[in-house]
């Protein structure tokens, strides 16, 4: 691997910084990951909702980059086990969507899959069934996609396997402070999606003074600075960009630090915004 890496409860190794492909198709993947793995990325993260797979894999496969020297996630999600012409009945084993992920992405396994979201209904069925497809090889390591505590805390009354990572929404105004220290104490990795927020809070992020005042201080990019923020707390994270030049910015994070006191800063931008969809409304239905 040519950037850092974080090693997983279960001995895999994982680089810290990853190439986010949600939006990506095409083309658009195709010069992407080219530029990405020209600039040191081997982590590269897709899932079935992107509905981009297929370009990751054709993207790979005429970049002549071979599969042992890259890092794959993709994502379950639980509405690919139902019809609803059948109102919501489940109709596909998990198994039967993985092996279509593989296909999708021709290969003969994943490095990492994650259940996508926590619809209370189906993800103990897919924890156990994600299990087995890891006990039988298929898969390097298992984890979560947007899981808070109590999700997790379900997970132990139904398998001892613990999730190597849990990938939530994370970044300056959405800190995750408290589910960062639980994952932490219990040996699951975090990975931050969203590193930089979305849309227009995204613009608002990167002129925000406090980011400014540390992005001007170590003569970095805004976005530098949050991606440092970010693996300064020993989080994985996976930043998407099509441009060349903050593809090249994003990974270079490793010769700077960033102070306790810069640090402090940026956590006490915190807000508990969830640009994405906010997993705390599918609590009420544990």
């Amino acid at each position: 691997m040519d950037c850092n890496t974080v090693i997983l409860n279960n001995g895999v190794e994982m680089p810290i910084i990853g190439l986010g492909t949600h939006t990506l198709s095409g083309i658009k993947m195709y010069k992407s990951v080219k530029h990405a793995y020209r600039a040191g990325y081997r982590n590269f993260d897709t899932a079935w909702l992107y509905k981009n797979e297929s370009s990751l894999a054709w993207s790979l496969k005429f970049l002549g980059i071979e599969r042992k020297d890259i890092f794959i996630t993709s994502k379950l999600e639980w509405k690919q086990l139902v019809d609803n012409n059948l109102k919501g009945e489940q109709v596909k084993s998990v198994k039967t969507c993985f092996e279509s992920t593989l296909r999708r992405l021709k290969t003969d396994y994943i490095d990492l899959y994650l259940i996508h979201w926590p619809n209370p209904k189906y993800y103990l069925y897919m924890w156990e069934e994600m299990i087995k497809l890891y006990e039988e090889g298929y898969i390097r390591a298992i984890g979560v996609s947007s899981f808070l505590e109590p999700h997790l805390e379900k997970l132990k009354t139904i398998s001892d396997v613990i999730p190597m990572v849990n990938q939530i929404e994370m970044h300056p105004l959405n800190n995750r402070f408290d589910l960062v220290k639980y994952c932490n104490e219990n040996e699951i990795q975090i990975e931050a999606h969203s590193p930089f927020a979305r849309g227009a809070s995204a613009a608002e992020l990167m002129c925000h003074p406090v980011l400014l005042d540390i992005a001007r201080y170590h003569n970095r990019s805004v976005a530098q600075v949050i991606l440092r923020w970010i693996i300064q707390q020993g989080c994985v994270t996976i930043p998407r960009s099509k441009n060349p030049e903050r593809l090249v910015q994003n990974i270079h994070i490793f010769d700077f630090e960033l102070s306790e006191e810069e640090m402090t800063k940026i956590y006490s931008l915190n807000q508990d915004r969830f640009f994405g969809s906010d997993p705390r409304k599918t609590l009420a239905y544990l």
